[in-house]
């Protein structure tokens, strides 16, 4: 009889806990699980897992931002999900989704409950009066944590510092994709609109403060003036939008950025791009430098949170410093104008992604640990 698996995550828009839920959803029902996923309403996750036969409850309201009126109904929605279910393992992802599920599955029954920490909120730049508050409710959901799975060391090392769970009860389990090949680069740059024969600088990365989109805008400054026929892209939305737009006409960059918002299976349109740039300020393992590996494009990135552990610096692609735009923008140069280097850096990367980063290795390791709590 197959094992009952409840995924939750908070919102279903395009992002990294999303992606995370959508490949072990997909995979876990290929094998002896039946799963459901609970999300918020409104965003395309819901229509692709159901495309691939999985069950989804959406929470009409669970949403990412706080408010304690919605959030209380939330909670309620949960705990009868959980209680209903009945589920032998219940696994949330995203600090929202996590912290109510965590309660309600403990309030249910005391259901076996798992917790993916895609980065960890009190991390992000808060007040410190908020970050202090956001560990806290961490510390306490921790407790009624029977496996917390990081998706980097970086955070493992931050949940046993701060002492959230303890030590055998956290486990490390890198993110995982699919080597696929992508569209070949003059495909890509023809959906793009973008020119042929010119250089192209590109992120995939939501418009959050956390992916530091006005670095990257920064750095472009820098570039244009040794490169000045060079392009920038981005891929993806969100709250920052508009302070986005604005930061590129102040830069007098109208010309040279184009943002194309959300688009469906955006890895595809990573070969358009010279060079990769992931700009964060805060990370987990994220997908879009797993993807840019995966289509043999040489990475600039800020040396946060797992980063360093897919990319070695002068290795597999040259790391930065975050919030500094100028070392950014050197590095970038660096590749425009040495395009073996940048060959010899992707193609590293690339043998990397398949040896050990890949989707099986990862849905491996995590159901050994729910056949652990089975």
């Amino acid at each position: 009889m197959p094992a009952k698996l409840l995924l939750l995550v908070t919102q279903s828009d395009d992002g990294g806990a999303q992606r995370y839920v959508n490949d072990l959803a997909v995979g876990l029902t290929d094998r002896r699980y039946k799963v459901t996923v609970a999300c918020g309403p409104g965003g395309p996750l819901i229509a692709r897992l159901r495309r691939n036969k999985v069950d989804v409850r959406v929470i009409a309201d669970l949403a990412r931002p706080i408010r304690p009126w919605k959030d209380g109904r939330a909670f309620w929605e949960i705990y009868s999900l959980i209680h209903d279910g009945p589920y032998d393992l219940v696994h949330s992802n995203s600090s929202k989704a996590g912290f109510l599920a965590r309660v309600a599955g403990r309030a249910a029954a005391g259901k076996r409950h798992l917790f993916t920490a895609h980065g960890f909120v009190f991390q992000e730049e808060r007040s410190q009066a908020a970050r202090s508050a956001f560990l806290l409710l961490e510390k306490a959901a921790g407790m009624l944590t029977d496996r917390l799975i990081t998706v980097c060391d970086a955070d493992r090392e931050l949940a046993l510092q701060h002492r959230i769970v303890p030590c055998e009860r956290v486990i490390t389990i890198h993110n995982g994709i699919l080597p696929s090949p992508p569209l070949p680069t003059a495909e890509s740059r023809k959906r793009l609109a973008l020119p042929a024969r010119i250089p192209v600088v590109g992120t995939v990365a939501n418009m959050y403060p956390n992916k530091g989109l006005m670095d990257f805008v920064a750095a472009a400054r820098h570039v244009i003036q040794r490169h000045p026929k060079t392009f920038f892209a981005v891929i993806g939305h969100g709250p920052q939008y508009l302070e986005v737009v604005e930061a590129i006409r102040q830069a007098g960059l109208n010309d040279r950025f184009r943002l194309y918002g959300q688009i469906e299976e955006a890895w595809k349109l990573v070969s358009a791009f010279d060079v990769f740039v992931l700009s964060s300020r805060k990370e987990g393992m994220p997908y879009s430098i797993l993807e840019a590996m995966n289509a043999g494009v040489p990475v600039v990135a800020t040396r946060v949170g797992g980063i360093p552990e897919a990319i070695e610096d002068n290795v597999e692609g040259l790391l930065t410093p975050s919030g500094a735009p100028d070392e950014m923008a050197h590095q970038v140069d660096r590749l425009l104008r040495d395009r073996a280097l940048g060959r010899t850096l992707a193609s590293r990367a690339r043998r990397k992604l398949v040896h050990y980063f890949n989707i099986d290795r990862m849905i491996d390791e995590t159901e050994r640990v729910y056949e652990s709590l089975l």
